[in-house]
Order: C-alpha cells, then sequence, then structure tokens
C-alpha cells in the first residue's frame, strides 16, 4: 500500500506514470456503470428486428420455440406485447418518447412484475434507418401470483 500521506493506495509502480489512457479507460468506466444501473434494454430497427441487446433482458424478452427470431414482438413476454406494439408504433408516427407505466410482465411461475416501458426514438443514431431504444424499467416491487 502507498504512502499514506499521498493518499496513493497503489504499491509503488503500479499506477501509470504518464496519466491515464483517456479513452479507451472512459469506455470501459461508462460500460461498466451502464451494465450495473441502467436498466435492461435493446435497440429496435424500424422493421422491428433487434440489432441489440443490453445485459438483463430475459425477464421481458424470450427466444421463443422453433426457428429463432429478432422480431421484438415475436420475443416479447406475455403481459409486454401489446403495450410494446403501441408505443412502437406511437413513437413511429410521432417521432416522439412514448412512456408506459404499469405494464404487467407475465413470466412463468416467477412473480409478476409492473414495469415502465418507454420506446424513444433515435434518429441520431439511425444513419441508414430509424431506430428505436426500448427500456424496460422495474416499476415497484414483484407481486406473488394469486
Amino acid at each position: 500500500i502507498g504512502d499514506a500521506r499521498s493518499g496513493a493506495f497503489l504499491a509503488e509502480g503500479t499506477g501509470s506514470k504518464k496519466g491515464t489512457a483517456g479513452y479507451p479507460l472512459r469506455q470501459a468506466v461508462e460500460a461498466q456503470v451502464l451494465e450495473r444501473f441502467a436498466p435492461p434494454h435493446v435497440l429496435v430497427n424500424g422493421d422491428g428486428d433487434v440489432v441489440y441487446y443490453s445485459a438483463r433482458t430475459g425477464r421481458y424478452l424470450e427466444a421463443p420455440q422453433g426457428i429463432p427470431s429478432r422480431q421484438v414482438l415475436t420475443l416479447a413476454r406475455r403481459g409486454l406485447r401489446l403495450d410494446l406494439r403501441a408505443a412502437l408504433r406511437e413513437a413511429a408516427a410521432t417521432r416522439r418518447t412514448v412512456v408506459r407505466e404499469n405494464v404487467v410482465v407475465d413470466e412463468d411461475d416467477e412473480p409478476v412484475q409492473s414495469i415502465k416501458l418507454t420506446v424513444e426514438p433515435l434518429a441520431e443514431l439511425g444513419k441508414r434507418e430509424q431506430l428505436y431504444l426500448v427500456l424496460f424499467e422495474p416499476f415497484g416491487p414483484a407481486q406473488a401470483r394469486s
């Protein structure tokens, strides 16, 4: 452990003499923060195909039996599909962020979870096509099945 007076906590010779690497370090830190604190999310194109998955989407999306699909509406769990379809259509028509609260996600043998569903158009990212960020945020405690 380093010198208590300098505030260093690493042994000498383990730190960088030139400062940080800048951009790569920033990317690594931002990725860590996003993975830990950002809500589960997917990036969807105008055809409804998922083009990017974040961590922890399994509670909201599930691969169907049979032929693989990237269609977000096919992947959406019971209770989520209708609200997701309506929110995607509204976001596409208005080009504005759409928020649906108290959307109930029904996962087999798990407590029922209400979520806040957000669909946000991301025009600046889709150079060739419109993209939509879909966020799944837990909304209140999960409820036991009755």
